[in-house]
C-alpha cells in the first residue's frame, strides 16, 4: 500500500512540475491573445466592454459556460476573464491526458520519457492554439482529452464521470465538436 501511494506521488511530481513550468513560461514569455474576432467579441459581450454591461447571451459558446465566466466579471473586475477560463481548460486538459498517459507506464524511466514526447508533441503542434486560441481549439483539446481518457482509462465509474465533466465542457464550448467525439468513443 506504502509502495502504491509513492507511485502516485511520484507520478504527481512528473506531471505536475512540466505543467508548471510550461505554464510560467506560457504566461511570462507568450503574449495571450484572440485568433479570430469571435473570440474577443465574446469577452467585450461578458465583461461588459461592448454593450455597457455584463450580457452571457453570446453567440458559439453556451449559456452555462457563459454565465460561469460572466459571473467571474461580474466578481472581479478589471481581468480578462474569458482568456483565463479558455488557458485554464486547455491547461487542465493538458494536465488529465499527462497524467493518463504517465499512469500507463511501468517504470520511471518510461514515464519521463512519455512526458518528454507529449510535451514536445504538444509543443510543435499546439503552442500557437495555447497562446493565440479560439473557442474551437479549446474544445477541440478537450474533445482529444475525452478520447484519451476513454481510451486508456481503466476505472471506468471514476474515468466515465471526468468524461461527463469534459463533455459537458466540451458541448458548453462547441457543440460541434462534442457531436463529433461521441462516436469516437462508441467505436472504442
Amino acid at each position: 500500500m506504502k509502495q502504491k501511494v509513492k507511485n502516485i506521488g511520484l507520478d504527481i511530481l512528473i506531471v505536475l512540475a512540466p505543467v508548471i513550468v510550461f505554464t510560467i513560461w506560457i504566461l511570462t514569455k507568450w503574449s495571450i491573445n484572440y485568433q479570430v474576432h469571435d473570440d474577443r467579441y465574446m469577452m467585450e459581450f461578458l465583461s461588459g466592454k461592448f454593450l455597457g454591461y455584463s450580457d452571457a447571451h453570446v453567440v458559439y459558446i453556451k449559456y452555462l459556460l457563459a454565465l460561469a465566466i460572466q459571473f467571474l466579471y461580474k466578481l472581479f473586475e478589471g481581468h480578462d476573464w474569458y482568456a483565463t477560463v479558455m488557458l485554464t481548460i486547455q491547461i487542465l486538459s493538458m494536465c488529465i491526458m499527462s497524467w493518463y498517459c504517465v499512469r500507463k507506464q511501468k517504470s520511471i524511466f518510461s514515464k519521463l520519457i512519455c512526458q518528454v514526447l507529449f510535451y514536445s508533441v504538444f509543443i510543435l503542434c499546439w503552442i500557437n492554439e495555447v497562446t493565440c486560441f479560439t473557442y474551437s481549439t479549446v474544445a477541440a483539446f478537450v474533445s482529444v482529452t475525452i478520447i484519451v481518457v476513454y481510451a486508456v482509462g481503466e476505472n471506468r465509474v471514476r474515468d466515465y464521470t471526468l468524461i461527463l465533466i469534459l463533455c459537458f465542457i466540451a458541448f458548453n464550448l462547441r457543440s460541434d465538436l462534442f457531436f463529433m467525439v461521441t462516436p469516437i468513443c462508441g467505436i472504442l
